[in-house]
């Protein structure tokens, strides 16, 4: 199962993180996967689970920067689109029994684009002031790649780092997740 997060560099990782931990409760999987282009990865979220080391190990052997951190995989794609395209496709057929989130940072890159069917759910962050017709737009070209599309509100900076651990905040994300898992 993955899902894809669309969203600003600082504020997309978390969102990511949120969905991918709620994605995992609802599949009913000891650990998740956050795949990470234009936003770094932060730190923290605790101490990484064995089935965490397990597919962070399992991936590393195939050369795809993962690293475990708590119940999820982090893996940091890098800059170019299309070599970050091709690790994420490493990582979503090399570890398919997770929940795998992929967190945009920025402008979608076309090298994306023919990935996104594999993708369950689509999540739009959108920012306070944000023209509507503008999210109107993007909510609607998605929707023609992706079984379902969504938008939320960043997180509060309080929330952010809750959202790195199995605590993190949850209930609109939850309902998504709880979505995409049945639709899968």
């Amino acid at each position: 199962m993955a899902a894809v997060v669309f969203g600003r560099p600082g504020q997309v990782v978390y969102t990511a993180a949120a969905l991918a931990h709620q994605l995992r409760n609802c599949a009913k999987t000891p650990t998740a996967a956050v795949l990470a282009w234009g936003a770094e990865l932060p730190t923290g979220g605790g101490r990484a689970t064995s089935g965490a080391r397990r597919i962070s190990d399992r991936l590393q052997e195939l050369g795809v920067p993962a690293k475990p951190c708590g119940r999820l995989v982090g893996v940091a794609l890098g800059c170019d689109a299309d070599q970050a395209a091709w690790v994420a496709e490493k990582v979503w057929d090399n570890a398919p029994e997770i929940p795998c989130v992929l967190a945009v940072g920025g402008p979608r890159p076309v090298a994306f684009d023919r990935h996104l069917s594999r993708h369950c759910l689509a999540v739009l962050i959108t920012a306070p002031g944000e023209p509507v017709a503008v999210t109107a737009l993007a909510t609607a070209e998605l929707a023609s790649k992706v079984a379902k599309v969504a938008t939320v509100k960043p997180l509060p900076a309080a929330a952010r780092m809750l959202a790195l651990t199995a605590m993190g905040p949850g209930a609109p994300l939850r309902e998504l997740a709880v979505q995409a898992v049945s639709a899968a």
